[in-house]
């Protein structure tokens, strides 16, 4: 970590009495394992801290992270002193907190996403890392935080979910490291383990049934399938439930680039874009102001339907495909 950015941080840190901690929207393990993990960190430290996050949680969340401890809903600028942002490289994916954090003057990000939009006034974003937890992770050591298990188990927990489960590309020795000191500290990789892979609800199996029906293999290695919002109503299933469905369709022999689009407004769709190693979904999510990992990005696409959307998104790929092999180094 850079010695001026964590001195700043540290300055920042020993002024501020009142916090508050946001998550990006869509919350999946590993930024909420961020953010509850640093609100762990920054209690040690003796500071009053308010988690915010958009949505409730899903099922496997809650079994990880107590619900009650976050606050859905409005956020009083004038009650906090500073405003920390984690897995988060826009402000657009703050959602409904967008506006009010554009506005604060007093703000730190940390983040592992390649930089989108600088937001804050400082920044620490280490893309080398896998996940945010583990920019987290070094930030509490570096702060002389007391690694109890119970904060071991949810740093844990967002790395084995961020680099599922240590099979993406994003996995590296770092990743590894942190992984062996967590379990020493007393981290619960069974209950993390569990937590990520073994509580399916019934709703989520009944999306994933429509999601594969919709499945549509494009030049024979792209991988595309979508869900509306008919679909989600039908299933009583809801937009975490569709975390990995986009990686699952790697799985499938010859496919390079995957993506699962799904509606979350009338005229607005939502991309998690996987590719194999040596394919960079994060160039084409660029196409559409998107980003994220080499091999593991997202994007928003507007369109008047479903089929528009997915339409868009092909067209992109073949083009992306076709600049790829021209200009690809074999």
């Amino acid at each position: 970590m850079d010695k001026k950015i964590f001195k700043k941080i540290k300055q920042k840190l020993n002024k501020a009495n009142s916090i508050a901690l946001f998550c990006h929207i869509d919350p999946d393990f590993d930024c909420l394992c961020s953010m509850y993990g640093l609100r762990l960190g920054l209690v040690e430290l003796g500071k009053q801290v308010q988690m915010f996050t958009h949505e409730k949680f899903a099922l496997n969340h809650k079994a990880m992270l107590d619900e009650k401890q976050v606050k859905i809903g409005e956020f009083k600028p004038d009650n906090f002193d500073l405003v920390i942002t984690v897995d988060t490289p826009s402000l657009d994916r703050l959602g409904i907190y967008s506006k009010a954090i554009e506005k604060f003057d007093n703000i730190i990000k940390l983040d592992h996403h390649q930089v989108r939009e600088e937001f804050a006034k400082i920044a620490l974003v280490d893309t080398e890392k896998s996940s945010c937890c583990e920019v987290v992770y070094e930030l509490l050591k570096l702060l002389k935080i007391k690694i109890t298990p119970e904060l071991a188990t949810i740093i844990y927990c967002g790395l084995f979910s961020d680099t599922n489960s240590f099979m993406n590309s994003n996995t590296n020795l770092n990743s590894l490291q942190t992984a062996l000191e967590l379990y020493k500290a007393g981290g619960d990789i069974n209950k993390a383990s569990d937590v990520n892979t073994k509580m399916k609800t019934m709703a989520e199996f009944k999306l994933k049934k429509i999601f594969y029906q919709n499945l549509e293999i494009v030049n024979k290695e792209i991988a595309i399938s979508t869900i509306t919002l008919a679909e989600f109503k039908k299933t009583g299933a809801i937009k975490q439930d569709t975390s990995g469905f986009s990686s699952e369709l790697l799985s499938f022999v010859g496919i390079n680039i995957s993506c699962c689009m799904t509606q979350i407004e009338e005229n607005l769709f939502s991309c998690s874009l996987r590719s194999m190693t040596g394919y960079d979904v994060s160039k084409l999510a660029g196409v559409f102001n998107g980003g994220g990992h080499v091999c593991a990005s997202g994007c928003k696409i507007k369109a008047k339907t479903i089929t528009e959307a997915k339409n868009k998104f092909i067209k992109a790929a073949k083009s992306y495909l076709k600049h790829r092999e021209e200009n690809y180094d074999k």
